[in-house]
């Protein structure tokens, strides 16, 4: 497995250079993508907790699942 993806990377690298400029740059977007969705959900969070309001447990649970899935794009699209 790991001899066929160097030999593909190696080959696309060679043979196509914008293809792995290209695949990088949408990798790129879509990571920056996720990280104005976590700053957007961390500073709602934040809000929540210095302004001292109170919400529904159910309420904050959904909030954390939307950030724990942004940072999981993130995470993706690292590799």
């Amino acid at each position: 497995m790991l001899l066929n993806s160097l030999f593909k990377h190696w080959s696309y690298r060679l043979f196509a250079p914008g293809i792995m400029v290209r695949h990088t740059y949408e990798a790129f977007k879509r990571l920056l993508v996720y990280d104005g969705q976590c700053h957007d959900l961390m500073a709602e969070l934040e809000v929540l907790y210095h302004d001292g309001r109170r919400e529904d447990f159910s309420q904050i649970t959904r909030r954390y699942e939307h950030f724990a899935a942004a940072v999981s794009g993130m995470i993706e699209n690292l590799a």
